[in-house]
C-alpha cells in the first residue's frame, strides 16, 4: 500500500511511502497496522502521535494524509517507517 503525506505548510513537499497495511481510527486519531509476533495475529503497531491529521483518505491501495505542519508530516513518515519495520519483523517470526 503507498502512503502520500504532506503538509499545508510545505505543499511542495510530499513523502511516499510503501506499507503492507494502514488503517486509521478516526474517532481515536489513531493510526494502525496489524501485526503477527510469533503465534499472536491479533497484535497492532498502534501510533500514538500528539497531534491529528487535516486530511486522510484511502483509495484503492493508496492513502493520502494532509498535516497542517511540516514537523508533523516528517514525525508521521517516520512512524510509517518504523511501524512497517515492525509488521516485517512480526512476520519474520511467525510460527505455524
Amino acid at each position: 500500500m503507498k502512503i502520500l503525506v504532506s503538509s499545508l505548510e510545505d505543499q511542495a513537499h510530499e513523502s511516499e511511502v510503501e506499507v503492507s497495511e494502514l488503517n486509521y481510527d478516526r474517532e481515536n486519531n489513531l493510526f494502525y497496522m496489524r501485526c503477527v509476533m510469533g503465534d499472536d495475529w491479533f497484535q497492532r503497531v498502534t501510533s500514538s502521535l500528539p497531534f491529528a491529521p487535516l486530511v486522510v483518505r484511502f483509495v484503492d491501495r493508496i492513502a493520502f494524509v494532509v498535516f497542517s505542519l511540516h514537523s508533523d508530516a516528517n514525525q508521521f513518515t517516520a512512524w510509517l517507517r518504523e511501524a512497517e519495520a515492525a509488521v516485517q519483523n512480526g512476520y519474520r517470526t511467525m510460527r505455524g
